[in-house]
């Protein structure tokens, strides 16, 4: 009924252009845990730091009597120009009942100039055949390109009825603050939760409030809390998660994460808080591609009893390369980043505009984050354009490097050591 702060946050920072894919979806809301570990989703577009590979598949699969079995399958089709999916088929099974593949529902996406969902519809399988529209979520945003508000709107008796919306406030710095869900009754809008996010100097979040709107009045009541801990490379070390109880936040859910040599994602243990101490649950696992690409995410169980860890739940991500010739459907401006990797950051981005503008450079770092937006200012067709990141003071780590320029997008992947 409401988005994920991970679907904020990415698009907060990012307009998921050519090379990258950018439907907003559903989520959990737990904060911290989408934060760090970029929830295995086409939302994410670090999934894909390959600039010629697309997210075409994600399979679920559960361990159903000591092998792996299959429950859930996304397939993205209907490319745009700028490489970002039209369609999303859900398909669900169930190795319980021995039933296949069967189609559960259909997303289908519009985009705005900027690449940014603009409309996402989704129909409905009925048993006698064809399709139907059940629910539509539009998408507004400002002029920084930050999603400002999400409506959701169901379909009844041929009419599409306002259901849910979220509208979200955001600091000079472009970073959500507050995220406001509410719902519709009758004729007005109902105020149903909030979010208030708070960031430290560094712009980093470290604390996140989600309250639930009051029965009666205006206000809101705690109800859970997630703080944020970072290490030496700028990166979530710790997610601490407490519920609202007898008049107090008490401990509930911890997190830990590692990462690998590049930055990425590779493991985080979960602990919940039983009786006193904290008891491990459970763990999340990572793997990429040799494009840097998550291949999979995997999830494990804790015996507390042996200590060891038995496979539960994974999702195994398939993507497809893209030609020469089908890449250059998105901005052709020989994009590079030289040196690269670079030295704390010391780097110059190159290109040259296939049509005479303006252009705008980006870098996004692991999480999504927007860590700057250069505007550049009208430069004639074919000639040599040089941009220094130095001054960014980039921390090592792997980043995303996106240069638009009239409507169209190129990307490419920095390392700094």
């Amino acid at each position: 009924m409401y988005k994920s702060v991970l679907v904020t946050l990415l698009l907060v920072g990012t307009t998921l252009g050519a090379q990258a894919q950018s439907q907003p979806e559903h989520s959990s809301r737990n904060l911290a845990l989408a934060i760090a570990k970029h929830e295995v989703s086409a939302t994410n577009p670090l999934q894909r730091l390959a600039g010629n590979t697309r997210l075409i598949q994600q399979l679920e699969q559960k361990q159903y009597r000591g092998a792996w079995a299959d429950t859930l399958r996304r397939t993205y089709s209907r490319f745009t120009a700028a490489d970002n999916p039209q369609s999303m088929l859900w398909e669900q099974a169930s190795p319980k009942a021995g039933t296949p593949f069967r189609s559960i529902r259909l997303y289908r996406y519009t985009y705005n100039a900027a690449q940014k969902v603009a409309l996402d519809t989704v129909y409905t399988f009925p048993a006698a055949g064809g399709i139907n529209p059940l629910i539509n979520e539009v998408n507004t945003y400002d002029a920084q390109g930050n999603l400002t508000q999400w409506v959701q709107q169901l379909k009844i008796s041929g009419t599409w009825r306002n259901y849910a919306r979220t509208t979200y406030t955001y600091n000079a710095a472009n970073q959500p603050t507050l995220i406001l869900d509410e719902t519709y009754f009758g004729t007005a809008w109902e105020n149903s939760s909030r979010e208030v996010l708070t960031y430290d100097a560094q712009g980093r979040l470290t604390v996140s409030e989600f309250m639930t709107a009051q029965t009666s009045g205006p206000g809101f009541n705690p109800f859970f809390k997630t703080f944020l801990t970072y290490n030496t490379a700028g990166k979530v070390q710790t997610t601490l998660q407490q519920y609202y109880q007898g008049g107090a936040y008490v401990d509930d859910q911890r997190n830990s994460f590692i990462y690998n040599g590049t930055g990425q994602l590779q493991l985080f243990t979960i602990e919940r808080y039983v009786s006193s101490a904290w008891v491990r649950v459970g763990a999340y696992q990572y793997t990429y591609d040799a494009d840097g690409n998550t291949a999979q995410e995997l999830y494990q169980t804790y015996n507390a009893a042996t200590g060891t860890f038995t496979n539960n739940y994974r999702v195994q991500n398939t993507y497809q390369r893209t030609t020469a010739t089908a890449a250059t459907r998105g901005l052709a401006a020989g994009l590079t980043v030289v040196p690269n990797p670079a030295t704390r950051g010391a780097a110059q981005l190159r290109y040259a505009l296939p049509v005479a503008g303006p252009a705008t450079v980006e870098v996004l770092d692991l999480t999504g984050r927007l860590i700057s937006r250069l505007s550049r200012a009208a430069a004639p067709a074919a000639t040599a354009q040089t941009v220094e990141l130095s001054a960014l003071n980039l921390r090592a780590g792997l980043y995303l490097v996106r240069l638009t320029a009239s409507g169209q997008s190129q990307q490419t992947k920095l390392v700094v050591e």
